[in-house]
């Protein structure tokens, strides 16, 4: 019927609400991932004209309604990314070529594979793809799990993506912005 076509072919996008069930609520991780990336996305950073404004507007897009859950997860997200702004890494990417959020498609064993890549940058002829995560770690100890060898496979997929694409080698580097309240970064091997 042409109603349900119509409707399929440009669907609503979802609606969600984050209702907080903490006495001192905090927004989802999923959320300040989100808003981490597209502060990052933006280069805009705390301090910059608009900068809580526009964290203000995503979170709510994404569901925030109550006001100390936004400004709990407003500030999270200042926090990972001034953090981010005290290390070397944002000293190279600040001063290279960049393209954020940097869509690809593949097709591999006859899958096609649709992702996105945080952070592409070249400096002085040497690309770098980033791959940042904004997940709460106690320690160096924590990074020795399976998610995190996901995470390593995902930046490999990456590096060979620009490889193929681009025909340029690429180093990889998984940034984790908070291990016991420090970045940690971790070059990461082409498969």
């Amino acid at each position: 019927d042409e109603q349900v076509t119509a409707r399929e072919a440009d669907p609503p996008p979802r609606v969600w609400r984050v209702v907080p069930t903490a006495e001192r609520p905090r927004g989802p991780a999923w959320v300040v991932g989100a808003l981490f990336h597209e502060a990052l996305r933006r280069w805009h950073f705390p301090g910059d004209d608009g900068f809580d404004g526009l964290m203000r507007l995503h979170a709510q897009e994404m569901g925030l309604t109550d006001e100390a859950e936004i400004e709990a997860t407003i500030g999270r997200v200042e926090r990972l990314l001034r953090r981010f702004q005290g290390h070397a890494l944002f000293q190279q990417i600040a001063s290279a070529r960049r393209y954020h959020e940097t869509p690809y498609v593949t097709e591999r064993e006859g899958r096609v594979r649709s992702r996105i890549i945080d952070l592409l940058f070249e400096r002085d002829g040497r690309w770098t793809v980033v791959d940042f995560k904004t997940d709460r770690l106690q320690d160096e100890g924590a990074l020795r799990s399976e998610k995190i060898e996901g995470y390593r496979e995902q930046v490999r997929e990456y590096v060979t993506a620009v490889d193929e694409m681009l025909g340029v080698a690429a180093a990889g580097q998984l940034c984790f912005l908070d291990v016991g309240g420090r970045v940690w970064l971790k070059p990461v091997e082409a498969a």
